[in-house]
């Protein structure tokens, strides 16, 4: 009975090619013992999809001689990777990839060296498969997949790839130098909801979300896949009870026959759906986002609550020229960019040596927490097992002046701990000096205005003081009186305002002839107080010419066209 039924097993399969001729040009079927071989012009290097829109097989790393196994869109000149192996590192040319019955997928080397597997099988693969989504898998006796690339999603996912599992649906790649390698960005399916986090790498500790999906009917309806959908486009989370909640409602539908689609976890954490029109006459090709979360990392509550989004950057400071000074018994609470968990001390010092953004790192248990400067709220901390290291430049590592002492390192290194120590101890001190600083300012200021409005007699008001032989001698002894006022009489007179010839201007000085108090303060009322009774400057010239009898003011006003006594 048993042979009976695994005979009708295999069997099945087989009628439905036949009745749905369909499906059998849908994948590409590939044989047990076919193979691909890395950079090797005399032997295939990949397979393709039936379509031949993907390619799986080996691709170049850009600037090396090293291969990554990759699935990737062919008809593009982009050659746009949406899959690799990160399980293996790069692999030298002429590695070779064959599908095995007892192993699946193996990787050896050009010598035969073994490099890579997707493991034993329970049951017997007969062959592989590559479909027109871009999901290449291997098949057993029974007709089960036994391993394929959509249940093993790297940054992308493609229509109609439906990823069941909670946890990290999708990691990031790295940036620069680390192409095969994972980024800091992940993906989650998560407390019923879709979320984006941060790893502080090389730890596994995880900040909090900056993104998180809408959970509204989470607790009724848990979340168990996220998928792409073919017909409609969207980027789903599929619900227990069936029902696919869409995270881009909204979003420009495109048609899947006229464009490639795609939606990638990019190196800097933002989750973008992109479209590539398929047709070449379809003016400028490049792919075009059409929907993507968050719409700005930078700038959201989230990213203020441990994140590690923005300010973080690749360690790019070189050990040689620094040193950590240990102290014992001071922290920065709030100071911390990054925390490192599970991590040891030396992994924690040699972490800080490298972040050209870290100023101190606090060790503790398995934990390393990261500061950086300006460090704030420094306290002692008594009773307590953590240790904190001081970054300082070594000496040596940069050019110093001639005839500069070697000795009194020591020194200079203790001055720097004790002025980090003073700057960072309290921010009551901070503002205790900027207090002082501002109040100095302010007294300066206020001393330098007071020298401006005031003169020899005390007047407050900004004028031009001149000795009385300066006036005596302007007005010729004052001999001609041109009126009076209620507490002076004016004089015609000229005095010197510049060099030269014609350096001399005509005034008229009024000569106080009562107590110096009084006189003051109704000179002042005249001044300051009511300027409207002062002559018209037209009426004192031609006064002064002679063209018009003026009679005597009520309170005359000295006039000059510099200035005025």
């Amino acid at each position: 009975m048993a042979s009976l039924f695994r005979g009708l097993s295999r069997l099945i399969p087989i009628l439905c090619i036949l009745l749905f001729p369909h499906i059998a040009i849908s994948q590409t079927n590939i044989t047990v013992g076919s193979f691909i071989v890395a950079g090797d012009d005399k032997a295939p290097g990949h397979w393709l999809s039936p379509s031949g829109d993907f390619a799986f097989g080996f691709s170049q790393v850009e600037n090396s001689d090293s291969f990554l196994l990759t699935t990737w869109f062919d008809k593009i000149p982009e050659k746009t990777s949406v899959w690799l192996n990160r399980e293996i590192d790069p692999v030298p040319r002429g590695s070779r990839l064959e599908v095995t019955s007892d192993r699946g997928l193996v990787i050896n080397d050009h010598k035969g060296g073994f490099l890579w597997s997707t493991g034993t099988v329970v049951s017997r693969v007969t062959h592989g498969f590559f479909e027109d989504s871009g999901n290449f898998g291997l098949r057993d006796e029974y007709f089960e997949t036994s391993w394929e690339t959509f249940d093993n999603p790297t940054d992308t996912i493609l229509p109609g790839q439906e990823i069941r599992k909670n946890g990290v649906i999708l990691i990031s790649r790295g940036s620069g130098s680390n192409v095969s390698g994972e980024g800091r960005f992940r993906l989650y399916l998560k407390n019923r909801t879709v979320q984006l986090k941060t790893v502080n790498l090389p730890g596994s500790y995880e900040n909090e979300p900056y993104y998180s999906s809408n959970g509204s009917d989470a607790s009724t309806n848990p979340a168990t896949a996220v998928g792409f959908n073919r017909s409609t486009r969207y980027i789903y989370i599929l619900r227990q009870n069936g029902v696919q909640s869409p995270l881009n409602l909204g979003i420009k539908v495109v048609s899947s026959q006229d464009y490639y689609l795609r939606a990638t976890l990019e190196f800097d954490g933002v989750f973008i759906q992109y479209s590539y029109p398929k047709n070449v006459s379809a003016g400028k090709r490049k792919w075009s986002a059409i929907w993507l979360v968050p719409d700005n990392i930078c700038v959201g509550n989230l990213t203020t609550k441990g994140s590690g989004v923005c300010g973080v950057v690749d360690p790019s400071s070189s050990q040689d020229e620094f040193v950590l000074d240990e102290v014992a018994n001071i922290n920065w609470p709030t100071s911390d960019y990054e925390r490192l968990q599970p991590f040891g001390e030396d992994d924690c010092k040699d972490s800080c040596l490298r972040d050209c953004m870290c100023a101190v790192a606090i060790f503790g248990g398995d934990m390393c927490w990261k500061k950086k400067l300006p460090l704030s709220n420094g306290r002692y901390e008594f009773n307590t097992s953590s240790k904190a290291f001081v970054k300082m430049r070594k000496y040596g590592s940069e050019p110093q002046s001639p005839g500069s002492p070697s000795s009194g390192s020591n020194d200079d290194n203790a001055l720097i701990i004790a002025g980090s120590v003073l700057l960072g101890s309290s921010v009551f001190l901070n503002f205790m000096l900027m207090g002082a600083v501002g109040l100095g300012f302010f007294l300066i200021y206020q001393k330098k205005l007071s020298r401006i409005f005031m003169d020899e007699s005390g007047l407050d008001v900004n004028i031009r003081c001149f000795k009385y032989r300066e006036l005596e001698d302007a007005t010729n002894g004052f001999k001609e009186e041109l009126g009076r006022g209620s507490f002076g009489i004016v004089y015609r007179g000229d005095i010197e305002v510049g060099n030269g010839s014609n350096s001399r201007t005509e005034v008229a000085i009024k000569k106080l002839d009562r107590l110096f108090q009084e006189s003051e303060r109704e000179f002042k009322t005249e001044v300051l107080e009511d300027p409207s009774l002062r002559p018209t400057m037209k009426k004192v010239m031609l006064m002064l010419e002679g063209i018009i009898q003026v009679s005597i003011p009520p309170c005359p006003f000295p006039f000059s066209t510099i200035s005025t006594v």
